[in-house]
């Protein structure tokens, strides 16, 4: 193991352990993480800073700021209580709709499968992603 293998470790464990006793904020832990691998050359400062033309690392952090408003404005509250009126819900029930869960997407991955590998060389050129504009 070398001595960036081993830096590159305990920046993992330090941070997991960051993220699990939540002592700082997860912004916090990972900017820190990410200003230590920077200042300490493991990676270059350019490639560090590469990460955000992906979108995402930048997904991620709307992901953080989503969660901490549902937190704040009280909508987590609330739907904990929901589910809480719902613990009675049948056995069977519930049995049902974890097996409709999973079989629903089960489909949904062999959808994605088939449209790969049957429907576009069958109409014989590639679809636009939903995202695409189509002119």
């Amino acid at each position: 193991m070398t001595l960036e293998i081993a830096l590159v470790l305990a920046l993992v464990v330090i941070a997991m352990a960051g993220f699990v006793w939540e002592k700082f904020p997860p912004d916090v832990v990972a900017l820190g993480v990410l200003v230590v691998i920077a200042a300490s050359g493991l990676v270059p400062v350019a490639d560090v800073f590469a990460v955000f033309a992906n979108p995402a690392p930048l997904t991620v952090a709307a992901l953080f700021v989503l969660c901490a408003a549902l937190l704040r404005c009280g909508a987590l509250d609330y739907l904990s209580g929901s589910l809480e009126r719902v613990q009675g819900l049948p056995y069977p029930l519930v049995i049902f709709l974890l097996v409709l869960l999973v079989v629903c997407g089960l489909a949904s991955y062999a959808w994605s499968q088939v449209h790969e590998s049957v429907i576009n060389p069958w109409i014989g050129r590639e679809l636009p992603a939903p995202g695409d504009e189509v002119v």
